[in-house]
């Protein structure tokens, strides 16, 4: 069995990358709201969000923490929608 300190150490640098991956994310994120800000295209897309969803929870492999990754997605969604929106209302583009 790992110390305590060794557990801390591997989840510093999983929330390392973890950290990486979001910035990317939003990124992407940003190019998506202003590409439908250009396109006059909702930011809300309830069916892709299902479908999104519906990826995730068949991909997470212990059953355990389904619900877990259901919150987190739903949470990552509203985020990237919030950041969206941000983009949407901007004059100019970044």
């Amino acid at each position: 069995m790992k110390t305590l300190d060794e557990y801390r150490q591997k989840i510093d640098v999983i929330d390392a990358q973890l950290l990486k991956l979001f910035e990317e994310r939003m990124h992407v994120v940003g190019k998506i709201g202003l590409y439908k800000r250009k396109k006059c295209l909702p930011i809300y897309n309830p069916q892709r969000e299902k479908e999104n969803m519906q990826r995730m929870t068949d991909e997470t492999k212990s059953d355990s923490i389904k619900a877990y990754v259901i919150s987190w997605y739903r949470y990552m969604m509203k985020l990237s929608r919030r950041y969206q929106e941000e983009i949407y209302m901007r004059k100019e583009e970044k």
